[in-house]
């Protein structure tokens, strides 16, 4: 916990001072939704690491109660971390994006098969994930982190392959 009181609880108080001027309520809203992302996704993680003793807490430091064999600490950093990069993110994107760069995806379009290939690259690279699991090998924590994060890779991928914004920025830089 004294972690906690020296590197995250501060820059927390600090960017909900200057970021309460701005804080509307879909902001909470997002803020929220983005804790409870980061909670419901995290927690079977590190449950089952911590059950399968691929990760261990030291006794010494662990002085609240666990949840699902997860310290209470680790559980916090979840919300405390998650709520700290989001409030980041508002603060430094607020007048950035505007709904007008989403368009709608045609027929012709070229582009598709750049979101189809990252969609593909996404499912093969799970698809080795779980091969990585099933030998039960040294590569089974690398692939456990793949089988979790490349499906949010994925869904970022698509979404930013849909906006104009990051095409017009690809085609005139000649890519």
């Amino acid at each position: 916990m004294l972690l906690h009181l020296k590197y995250t609880i501060p820059p927390a108080i600090l960017l909900t001072l200057i970021y309460r001027p701005f804080l509307t309520r879909l902001d909470v809203y997002k803020i929220l939704f983005l804790i409870t992302i980061a909670v419901v996704a995290t927690t079977p993680w590190d449950s089952y690491l911590i059950k399968t003793k691929i990760w261990s807490y030291s006794s010494d430091v662990i002085i609240g109660p666990t949840l699902f064999e997860i310290p209470l600490e680790e559980l916090f950093f979840f919300v405390i971390q998650t709520y700290n990069t989001t409030l980041l993110y508002l603060l430094l994107n607020k007048p950035i994006f505007h709904p007008v760069y989403l368009r709608h995806e045609k027929k012709s379009d070229p582009w598709k098969y750049a979101k189809l290939a990252g969609q593909l690259v996404g499912a093969l690279a799970i698809k080795k994930a779980l091969g990585m699991i099933k030998e039960e090998g040294t590569g089974v924590y690398l692939g456990m982190i793949l089988v979790w994060a490349v499906p949010f890779l994925v869904l970022l991928w698509y979404v930013i392959m849909s906006m104009n914004v990051i095409r017009e920025m690809l085609t005139e830089t000649g890519r």
